[in-house]
């Protein structure tokens, strides 16, 4: 029964809790939420209005150039008193009435011809306009006053060119914009006109830095008043106005000069009312109380009738924590709410069961693991112990050939016996060879290789090396070299296994290199200070998935087979294996057709520092 209480009582208290905790951010957030979507819906519609005024300015302007490349213009300006373009310039003005005045001037800066009265013949030849529209470029003026008795606005001027060569000015063309007129029009048109009844918002432009109106669509000295006291000129941030005993959101975005010849300078301010906002917030707040209260009173109830399945699954919960497995899930009808953790449960007793035997599989296999290891080990120790045997029985077999191949045993007329000894003596070798490399490895793989280690200089055994190779090469008529191998590289390591390991690298290199091919040995430090030796030849190669493949005792990467080349598959394991001893790496790359390359590396620690030879072959 007290399980059932504080059951109920925890259910309880995590719905009542978050409810409670939801309602005082609804009381405290909702009222921010709705402010911020009503202000960023006004923010849009005044950019928008702004971004359309900046597009009626730019087309006034694409206008005014087009104007000025029409052939009255031109030619009336060369032949004509300026008659035909002071009609023409009527007629423009009546067709469009966002230009309070247009003017026509000649090269000079002598109006030809004008829209306003006892303008003609007026020197313009200092205006600013002029004389940028002079050097053929077009003007756009700032916001301000072009004559004292008009009211501030903008004017363009651009050059009139000559048809003949589109580059001599001949005349300038300004058209006067009806600032006023233009606002209007684009307001009439406006998102702020159409997402609210008339009236009930505002658009008024600033100048920017000094906040001077020059244009409102709605003329409240009050409103003027509580737009002063926002101390935001460069349309960075919203704020929130009272007017008329009423509350209102101001939205600010200024002007960018997009498609213009500059920035006009203006500030565009839009004014909405906030009132409906503030009401909505009240209304929902309320609804969310009356919810919340509803909603913890069904959460009581239902958490009592829930209970009684929760109290017994908690039992088998307790169980199972015990390590009970043998014991039974209660049943739980699999409608219920609970009933999806009924069936979880019995999933986890039986994954906990199969958990268990897994466990003991894993042990038994550990046990394997082990058995096999040691296995392996005897066949290692049993591999090294035959080796020993067979190396001795062949030194025997050479000895014998060498005997028979003295030029004594020749010399008394059995000139065969030469030839069979030679025979003899070159498998034995090369079996030896073999049983070398399989003895070593297996010594290796059990752990019995020792490293007799001492400072030696590794550029001199790479020489050694390709000399001893060079016999071979020569039958193969492969071409040996040792680039890089003056400077001496001296580094702490085992010679014997070193000159092994170049010996296994070389042979390869030779094998499995067509005629008039070559085989390149070099010595270098890499990056790191990490003494490395390197084998390259252009020989047949093999596929870079099988570079691993080669490293797997008595393996086979099948390109060698295909070319009529075979090996034991000892060489590059054992290779290998004495590059572990020695804490090295192996690193093969090769591609099919254009060769292998074979880097062995040994650690930065065991390079000898050599004064200037070290550093001086120091390469990335």
């Amino acid at each position: 029964m007290w399980l059932r209480i504080k059951i109920v009582a925890a259910f309880a208290m995590c719905i009542a809790l978050p409810l409670l905790a939801g309602f005082g951010a609804i009381m405290l957030g909702t009222q921010n939420a709705l402010r911020e979507a009503a202000v960023g819906e006004l923010r849009a519609s005044t950019t928008a209005t702004l971004n359309a005024l900046e597009e009626r300015l730019a087309q006034n302007l694409a206008n005014l150039k087009a104007w000025s490349v029409l052939p009255v213009m031109q030619d009336s300006l060369i032949a004509d008193d300026g008659g035909d373009i002071a009609r023409a310039l009527a007629a423009l003005k009546a067709q469009y009435p966002d230009f309070a005045a247009l003017s026509v001037t000649d090269s000079r800066g002598a109006v030809v011809a004008t829209t306003i009265k006892g303008e003609k013949g007026t020197d313009l030849s200092g205006d600013e306009g002029f004389r940028a529209a002079a050097t053929g470029r077009a003007f756009q003026s700032a916001l301000g006053f072009r004559t004292m008795s008009a009211p501030e606005t903008i004017w363009f001027t651009v050059p009139v060119l000559a048809h003949y060569d589109r580059q001599t000015v001949v005349g300038t063309l300004t058209g006067v914009l009806d600032f006023s007129a233009v606002a209007k029009a684009v307001m009439a048109r406006s998102a702020l006109a159409a997402s609210a009844p008339a009236g009930s918002h505002v658009l008024v432009l600033e100048r920017r830095g000094d906040g001077h109106i020059i244009f409102t669509s709605r003329t409240d000295a009050n409103l003027f008043q509580a737009l002063s006291q926002i101390d935001d000129r460069h349309g960075d941030a919203n704020a929130e106005i009272a007017w008329g005993e009423k509350q209102f959101f101001v939205s600010a975005a200024a002007s960018k000069g997009k498609d213009l010849l500059r920035d006009p300078g203006f500030l565009a301010r839009g004014v909405a009312p906030a009132e409906s906002i503030l009401e909505a917030t009240d209304t929902l707040s309320l609804i969310f109380a009356v919810a919340a209260g509803v909603a913890a009173m069904i959460a009581m109830y239902f958490a009592w009738t829930w209970s009684d399945p929760l109290v017994r699954l908690t039992g088998a919960m307790t169980q199972l924590a015990r390590g009970d497995t043998a014991w039974r899930m209660p049943a739980v009808a699999p409608h219920h709410a609970f009933g999806d953790m009924a069936r979880s449960l019995e999933v986890f007793r039986q994954t906990r069961i199969v958990r268990d035997r897994i466990v003991a599989r894993e042990q038994e296999l550990s046990r394997s693991n082990q058995e096999i290891e040691a296995a392996a080990h005897a066949k290692s120790e049993h591999l090294a112990s035959l080796s020993r045997e067979i190396r001795t029985q062949l030194t025997t077999i050479i000895g014998m050939s060498e005997l028979i191949n003295r030029e004594t045993l020749a010399a008394a007329g059995n000139t065969q016996y030469a030839g069979y000894a030679k025979d003899i003596g070159r498998c034995g070798v090369q079996l030896l060879a073999v049983i070398n490399d399989l003895f070593d490895l297996s010594e290796a793989e059990a752990g019995h290789l020792k490293l007799d280690e001492a400072e030696v200089d590794i550029a001199t055994l790479a020489r050694e090396s390709v000399e001893l190779m060079r016999d071979a090469a020569q039958k193969a008529n492969v071409a040996v070299m040792c680039e890089g191998c003056d400077a001496p590289t001296t580094v702490r390591a085992d010679a014997h296994k070193l000159r092994q390991v170049l010996f296994n690298l070389l042979s390869n290199a030779v094998k499995f290199t067509p005629e008039h091919g070559r085989v390149r040995v070099g010595v270098k430090i890499s990056s790191g200070g990490r003494p490395a030796i390197v084998v390259q030849d252009n020989g047949i190669g093999m596929h870079a998935s099988m570079t691993p493949v080669a490293m797997i005792p008595f393996s086979t990467t099948g390109e060698g087979s295909n070319h009529g080349r075979h090996g034991a598959g000892l060489g590059l394991p054992l290779v290998r294996q004495l590059m572990d001893l020695h804490q090295g790496s192996v690193e093969i790359e090769s591609e099919i057709g254009k060769g292998t390359t074979v880097t062995i590396t040994l650690p930065p620690d065991r390079l000898v520092a050599g004064g200037e030879s070290a550093a001086e072959r120091f390469v990335a």
